[in-house]
């Protein structure tokens, strides 16, 4: 009997050792449950200790609750990866300042929102200037949960020289196109929300000049968001990043890059808005206002404007304008590198706890409680569940937009928007029809093409120069005479040397094509 039970001890420790096994082999994030990929039970004891900075964009003043949402938040990532964060949030304004200012002098910068847009550092200056920590290995080893939820193709669109810096958010990765317009002023018109197979000239037309004979203080359209233009709403190449060199029919045809200002298509773009300002359909101010057209909307000044689209743009742009719109949509769902890599998560170069970093941005991709922290804040105190809805919220009683205590209203930042509640006045069904939207758009054959500029940077900043000099008046139609003025832009371009940046582009393009 003694050794039948110590026998039978011996086999319960092997099992015990077994099962404690199988749970830690999910610190690499190879799970598919419902949380894929985080895989960081039982581990606090023996992860070492991190404090975590983690900062990020706010386009309304810092949430007065901000530190009760970082408590909920540390009470998951204390027990599951032994981190605590501290959320570091920073205005449109000041973003790009803090974050090179940080990040170059060495300051404590753990995760960063970082992308190529206008109001970062740029990601490619800062890969270039070594400030940001190189992911491949990490995300093989603690971030497989953020490679499952993006996939493959988006989750290195980031990649440069066979290098991650930097993973998007899974949000929309790609984009279509329409035209949001006001409601009221559309429903008195017989206007309705319309689904159309191309850009139809003729009945954007028509449309305009209802509300021009018909609405005398009112503008037709503004060209895009500010200070997008009428050109970067209409055209169909993929930018490569700056314009500077392009991709004709979306990336998808040949990969041969051209001067995008000297095609046809730009040429025609230019004649069409000359065309619509002369008509007095185009908002007069288009070329120099930093006012957005969500408040020409609200103020009345505006009938609607050109924008991208993707799933739930009506509701969610209807709350920033204040009024109900409807989009009219034009042209499929396309993904392009400049879509996936405006906005993406980095690591900073001087990260003191790299892996632990990884092992946060991971959760911030899988864990349902941390991204609807991190989006909504506290449930039953910043949103509460519609009745009947398990995955739809609204404010609690007593609260609005105005009075709470933590409303960002930008679940698409903090890492997988898909694992987030959605907000009333949204189609229920939104996170599914975004994860589609995304798996089906038509695919840029440049899709994870980076350009690399240092070999052209003084090009690049020369041609920049002259591109402010003409972009915004020129595509938006205020010049006298069209083809003069783009001959002229056109020579200065050719001075600046875009040639030399075409041929660049295209060394780096087939290097790239033959790499893969």
């Amino acid at each position: 009997m003694k050794k039948l039970i110590s026998l039978m001890l011996v086999v319960l420790m092997v099992m015990t050792l077994a099962l404690g096994c199988a749970k830690t082999t999910n610190t690499d994030g190879n799970s598919t449950q419902s949380n894929a990929g985080e895989g960081t039970e039982n581990t606090s004891e023996t992860l070492k200790h991190a404090d975590l900075n983690i900062n990020f964009l706010t386009f309304v003043p810092e949430p007065a609750d901000l530190k009760l949402v970082e408590d909920e938040i540390n009470k998951i990532t204390e027990a599951k990866i032994n981190v605590t964060v501290h959320l570091k949030p920073y205005s449109v304004a000041t973003y790009r300042d803090q974050m090179k200012l940080q990040l170059v002098s060495n300051e404590k910068v753990d995760l960063l929102l970082t992308g190529n847009l206008g109001i970062f550092d740029l990601y490619i200056n800062q890969v270039a200037n070594g400030l940001l920590y190189p992911m491949n290995d990490l995300l093989s080893k603690y971030g497989q949960g953020i490679v499952q939820a993006l996939g493959d193709t988006y989750a290195y669109a980031g990649s440069m020289e066979g290098k991650t810096y930097g993973v998007p958010q899974n949000r929309d990765l790609a984009q279509g196109w329409c035209f949001l317009a006001d409601k009221g002023m559309a429903d008195k018109y017989g206007i309705k929300a319309t689904e159309l197979k191309t850009f139809d000239k003729d009945f954007f037309d028509n449309m305009f000049k209802t509300i021009k004979e018909n609405e005398s203080k009112v503008y037709p359209f503004f060209p895009g968001e500010t200070p997008a233009t009428l050109v970067d709403n209409l055209n169909r190449v993929d930018p490569l990043d700056n314009y500077f060199g392009v991709l004709e029919n979306l990336g998808m045809g040949d990969t041969k890059v051209v001067d995008f200002y000297e095609t046809q298509e730009y040429r025609d773009l230019v004649t069409l808005a000359k065309e619509w300002a002369d008509k007095g359909y185009i908002y007069s101010e288009a070329a120099t206002t930093e006012q957005t057209p969500y408040e020409l909307l609200s103020a009345g000044r505006i009938f609607g404007f050109f924008s991208t689209w993707k799933p739930g743009i009506e509701g969610q742009s209807s709350r920033r304008a204040g009024k109900d719109l409807i989009a009219i949509t034009f042209d499929e769902p396309w993904s392009f590198s400049g879509k996936v890599t405006n906005f993406m998560w980095s690591i900073a170069h001087n990260c003191e706890a790299p892996e632990q970093a990884m092992r946060m941005l991971n959760l911030m991709y899988t864990d349902k409680d941390i991204m609807n922290l991190l989006a909504w804040g506290i449930e039953d105190k910043h949103y509460v569940k519609v009745a009947g809805k398990d995955n739809v919220i609204t404010y609690p009683e007593g609260v609005n937009s105005q009075n709470s205590g933590y409303n960002l209203q930008t679940s698409w930042m903090f890492g997988n928007e898909m694992l987030c509640y959605v907000w009333e006045g949204d189609p229920d069904n939104l996170r599914s029809a975004m994860d589609e939207f995304n798996k089906n758009a038509r695919k840029s054959k440049a899709l994870g093409f980076t350009f690399d500029t240092t070999n052209v940077s003084t090009e690049i900043a020369s041609l920049t120069n002259v591109q402010s000099q003409y972009k915004r008046m020129l595509e938006n139609g205020f010049v006298d005479n069209v083809d003069k003025t783009l001959n002229e832009f056109i020579s200065k371009l050719k001075q600046a040397g875009i040639d030399k940046v075409v041929t660049e582009k295209q060394k780096q393009l087939d290097a790239w094509l033959s790499s893969k």
